[in-house]
């Protein structure tokens, strides 16, 4: 099977097909869930992970690691030690935010090639680097420090996204997402979602990340917004239970997968 590019011809493996049909039935049925997810009300993340410190400016691209951007990074259920707190709020920060500055790309699908070979992708493989020599922050870290920094450029990575889009370790997340994004009919499927959010200035990575996680996540205030929790700690009551309920159960039909919930409860985050 062959795919038009940008004017390059290039062979869709099946790790791309099996990816991109993934992503294709979370912007389908991962709307509810989004919405439930930036329902500020909800409790989740939502905008506060982009918006912390920048307001509406989230798109920056910041010289610095600040106070806010760990304390953003948290809101995703992360711990972050402090000796490595110390070193990102110091120089080291700064590197890692001139690293990240080099990348010329805007958007994850601006690229031509997401390896180390691209000199305009370089300074993203240099920061991943840098960030996995601090000593507590690993491969779950670090792509939400990279996210919270660049936001249209970095997807989030962790156990989640991992079920729902079937990474392997082997896997270039940044590829397989770039090369996605980079067929403009999905991205305007894609750009749907977003706008059905109300808020242009939500970066369409973060909108995906956050209907995948929605999609395959279990916790406690899922399982409330999926209306399955009586009396929650925090009170109030959600909105679009139904629609919620059948778009993930209809997500994990038409992948022929079973949905994690079904399995043994664990403790999943909150974000």
């Amino acid at each position: 099977m062959e795919g038009l590019l940008r004017g390059r011809t290039v062979a869709l493996d099946e790790r791309q097909r099996e990816f991109e049909h993934r992503l294709d039935l979370v912007i389908e049925f991962g709307g509810p869930g989004a919405r439930a997810f930036f329902r500020e009300e909800n409790g989740f993340a939502g905008r506060t992970f982009h918006e912390l410190g920048r307001g509406r400016d989230s798109e920056s691209h910041p010289e610095r690691i600040t106070i806010e951007d760990l304390l953003a990074v948290t809101l995703l259920d992360v711990w972050i030690p402090p000796g490595a707190v110390r070193r990102l709020l110091g120089p080291e920060g700064g590197k890692v935010a001139q690293d990240l500055a080099t990348v010329r790309y805007r958007n994850i699908w601006d690229a031509d090639d997401w390896s180390e070979s691209d000199g305009g992708f370089k300074g993203a493989w240099a920061t991943w680097r840098r960030l996995l020599r601090l000593n507590g922050v690993g491969p779950v870290v670090a792509p939400k420090i990279m996210a919270r920094l660049r936001p249209s450029l970095i997807p989030i990575r962790d156990s989640v996204t991992k079920t729902v889009l079937g990474y392997t370790r082997r896997d270039n997340d940044w590829k397989l997402f770039g090369f996605a994004l980079s067929d403009e009919e999905r991205r305007r499927e894609a750009e749907r979602l977003q706008a059905e959010l109300g808020s242009p200035r939500i970066p369409l990575l973060r909108v995906l990340d956050a209907a995948t996680w929605m999609l395959g996540g279990r916790s406690e205030r899922i399982e409330w917004a999926l209306g399955r929790l009586d009396k929650p700690s925090w009170g109030g009551k959600p909105e679009g239970t139904r629609e919620f309920q059948e778009a993930r159960h209809e997500f994990w039909q038409r992948l022929g997968e079973t949905d994690p919930w079904t399995g043994r409860r664990t403790r999943e985050t909150d974000r």
